[in-house]
């Protein structure tokens, strides 16, 4: 599976919008672990400045929304590595899917964003790969098995 932006439901009424995430409709798994991102600043003139490292889960599966503000991630597959996908998302009622192995950053993040992030697995620092090159070194294994 790809990465992709998963649509939730929305409901507008009077007072607020509720947005729905329920597994098996916009959550493919079983979330064991919420992270939430906040304290991104705005750079000079209102640039967009938050950024977060680039890396990849072996196993993990993620699923990242907007709460408030917006995110531009760019990703790699490691189907074809060298290929860069860029996705932009600015609404609480979609979220962006990282499957394993998916190579990815998160950039450009606007000043006082909250990002939530739901996550398949609990944290395990084995399970992350933090150096491209480690990387494409796996994905090279994984398509010659």
């Amino acid at each position: 599976m790809q990465a992709e932006i998963i649509k939730f439901e929305r409901i507008k009424d009077e007072f607020s919008q509720l947005n729905i995430a329920q597994i098996g409709s916009g959550i493919n798994f079983e979330p064991k672990r919420l992270i939430w991102l906040d304290g991104f600043e705005s750079g000079k003139h209102g640039r967009l400045r938050g950024k977060r490292k680039s890396k990849a889960s072996k196993l993990c599966k993620q699923i990242v929304i907007p709460v408030r503000g917006s995110f531009v991630s760019v990703v790699r597959h490691f189907e074809k590595p060298d290929v860069e996908k860029v996705f932009y998302l600015a609404n609480p009622s979609e979220g962006l899917y990282f499957p394993p192995m998916a190579w990815r950053s998160i950039q450009s993040v606007s000043g006082g964003a909250v990002l939530l992030v739901i996550c398949s697995e609990l944290h395990d620092e084995s399970d992350w790969i933090r150096d491209l090159d480690e990387w494409r070194d796996r994905c090279d294994q994984i398509q010659s098995t």
